[in-house]
């Protein structure tokens, strides 16, 4: 498995997994990330292989090559190559595949950058994850999925569901942090990965942790994606060794 979409309880000796995005399949491994229409495919038929008849799914099947929807329906039918991944950075690429704005990427997360950047600001609405279970929650984004399926066959702009698409993941994150606060007591929420170079997801996020009395803690001198980890692993290594 392949892990992101996190929400961690840490301290700088340990952590435990509190929360993630649901686990989809990433037909063809690393060659999804270079293919966000595979991620798309990945991601309908590990939610419900039902939605691949949806017709909001109808652009995304016909910009398909010949033959590659059943090939890699058959990779993830029988598991090969093709990893679970809770990412959300993954989780952007499919959801950019499906609204046609990138089906293939020259460098990673240039599906979510160019899903940010045709967001319209003054579009009306949200769709909403379902949280489900505990130890860990499940961030699903069924419900999301079927929504922006609907608006796709509606006829909604690309842009109205990117800006609805944006705000669902923000709410997520509020959500899911008020519910680990009211657990543990403390109100820091520490923003870090790649999905936090999204400017809306962090401004929204920032927005929203402070209005739920929260106290959302952003990186100042250290990048906020993976440029931080081996920082953070020293610092771990350390704190285990030493008295904090």
């Amino acid at each position: 498995r392949i892990w992101g979409g996190e929400f961690l309880l840490a301290d700088w000796r340990g952590f435990t997994r509190y929360a993630h995005l649901r686990e989809v399949p990433m037909p063809g491994g690393a060659a999804a990330i270079r293919r966000p229409a595979r991620m798309a495919l990945g991601l309908l038929a590990g939610i419900d292989s039902s939605l691949l008849g949806h017709p909001g799914a109808e652009g995304l099947l016909a910009r398909l090559a010949e033959g590659e929807r059943d090939v890699m329906l058959t990779m993830i039918d029988r598991g090969l190559n093709s990893p679970l991944t809770s990412s959300m950075g993954r989780l952007f690429d499919a959801v950019a595949a499906i609204l046609g704005v990138r089906l293939d990427a020259d460098y990673e997360g240039q599906a979510a950058i160019e899903l940010e950047a045709i967001a319209d600001p003054d579009a009306r609405g949200s769709y909403e994850f379902r949280l489900n279970g505990s130890g860990p929650v499940v961030v699903d984004p069924e419900p999301v999925l079927r929504e922006l399926l609907d608006d796709v066959a509606a006829g909604v702009p690309a842009p109205a569901i990117s800006s609805r698409f944006h705000r669902a993941v923000v709410g997520a994150i509020v959500r899911v942090a008020r519910g680990a606060s009211a657990e543990t007591g403390s109100p820091d929420v520490a923003l870090a990965g790649g999905v936090f170079l999204n400017r809306l997801v962090l401004a929204g996020a920032v927005r929203g942790l402070t209005a739920a009395g929260l106290r959302p803690l952003t990186h100042k001198r250290l990048p906020t994606n993976d440029g931080a980890v081996s920082y953070g692993q020293a610092v771990a290594a350390w704190a285990r060794r030493d008295e904090v």
